[in-house]
């Protein structure tokens, strides 16, 4: 008789699949991407080859079967470039590869814009009407009791705040804070435009080229068109804003004119940086440009889709510069991507260099102006405390800048509406 069998009990081991899962999962941690899709991109990758009966040793070298086994489960997304080989090596066209769900979605403008929020800094007690860029309309209705509230300004103060005002350096802050606003609105125009670019060269835009998809087409294309015309406006806003700054503080024939127009010519001074500079009148007086879309093929080679103007149509116009009609003249189209990457790099560059130019040469100003400040601020320093956060309220308040009361305001009007209640009491 065989001795009785022993139970081995095996240590509890960890499912295999949850990992596998998380592994698979992770390959798909890129932007838009979804597993549903790459795994519906495999499907139709698989099935394009079978239907052709082509194997995957055929595809070699430039797709190696493990990649292509890799691709059809949909465990990682193909680039354009694997899309096309796969698809001129199945002899099919390349949208029989691609699912209805890999439409460019990032061009789509939204349906309306959203609610905008109440600032919380706007006192609810002052209405402020806009009437014009340099005249405010504002109707004040004080609280119960607040009257108008009046501080004893001290005499060196207002001297020196007076002086402050009168300064050239307050006045080349001032002027170059609006060549600053300037640049920050282009700065959101160009990542605007270059994310259209970008998201029409993606793969998922594919689809927009299918004949049946033309209105998405000419929807993308109008949506760029859009974004170009607020850079190339925004562009030349900059430009106008800069050439006031240096008309106002430096003379023709002065050395920083000189060396402001060197710099001017080195930046922008290529016809492809003229062009842009241009465009904006083009745009303005005479139409919008006509946008193609193209494969790279036809642009340059090696590329995917690209966003071109037509060299052609922009010839009909005669007020180009000539080293600029001599440009176009030399090309069929124009790689927007490449015209606008190279403007705004120069841009870029160029108010590096703007900046440091100012500092050099208002030094002077600059340096008078942050004395100024010091001794301003040395007097109020002196006085009693919280004269400085009144002061910078009336000064606000003077500039209708609807600011909020500081605390040692507060604590003015409070005592101030005990003493009217003291007095109330008293008389009655």
């Amino acid at each position: 008789m065989s001795p009785p069998r022993q139970r081995v009990t095996r240590p509890a081991q960890r499912p295999a699949r949850p990992r596998a899962r998380a592994a698979r999962d992770a390959r798909h941690d890129m932007p838009f991407v979804s597993p549903t899709l790459g795994r519906a991109i495999g499907k139709r990758i698989r099935a394009a080859r079978l239907a052709s009966r082509v194997a995957p040793r055929h595809l070699g070298p430039f797709l190696s079967t493990t990649r292509l086994a890799t691709l059809e489960r949909g465990e990682e997304i193909p680039t354009l470039q694997e899309l096309v080989y796969i698809a001129t090596m199945c002899g099919v066209a390349v949208f029989d590869v691609l699912p209805e769900e890999a439409i460019a979605r990032t061009l789509r403008p939204l349906d309306g814009p959203p609610p905008l929020p109440k600032a919380p800094s706007i006192d609810p007690t002052v209405r402020v009407f806009a009437v014009s860029a340099d005249t405010i309309d504002d109707e004040y209705h004080p609280a119960d009791g607040e009257g108008e509230l009046e501080v004893e300004v001290h005499e060196e103060i207002k001297v020196i705040s007076e002086a402050i005002e009168a300064s050239a350096g307050i006045d080349v802050i001032r002027t170059a804070a609006e060549v600053g606003r300037s640049a920050r609105v282009l700065m959101g125009n160009v990542r605007e435009l270059r994310a259209a670019l970008v998201a029409l060269a993606d793969p998922r835009s594919l689809w927009l080229w299918h004949p049946r998809n033309q209105s998405a087409m000419a929807g993308a294309l109008g949506e760029v068109t859009r974004k170009l015309h607020n850079y190339v406006a925004a562009a030349g806003t900059l430009r106008d804003h800069a050439a006031r700054f240096v008309d106002r503080h430096y003379p023709e024939g002065s050395p920083g004119r000189h060396e402001w127009d060197e710099q001017t010519a080195a930046h922008f001074g290529a016809p492809e940086r003229v062009l842009v500079n241009q465009l904006r009148n083009y745009s303005v007086h005479r139409a919008l440009p006509i946008l193609r879309a193209v494969h790279g093929d036809e642009a340059r080679g090696g590329g995917a889709t690209f966003i071109v103007l037509d060299a052609a149509e922009l010839l009909q116009s005669d007020k180009w510069a000539p080293p600029v009609r001599t440009w176009l003249e030399q090309r069929e189209v124009i790689d927007l991507a490449e015209v606008v990457a190279g403007h705004w790099v120069d841009v870029q560059k160029f108010y590096e260099w703007f900046d440091g130019w100012i500092r050099a040469t208002q030094a002077d100003a600059l340096e008078e102006l942050g004395a100024l400040r010091r001794q301003h601020e040395a007097i109020i320093d002196e006085t009693r405390p919280g004269l400085r956060e009144m002061f910078d309220y009336m000064n606000a308040r003077k500039r209708r800048e609807n600011p909020r009361r500081p605390a040692s305001v507060r604590r003015v009007l409070a005592a101030r509406a005990r003493g009217t209640s003291a007095s109330r009491r008293e008389r009655r």
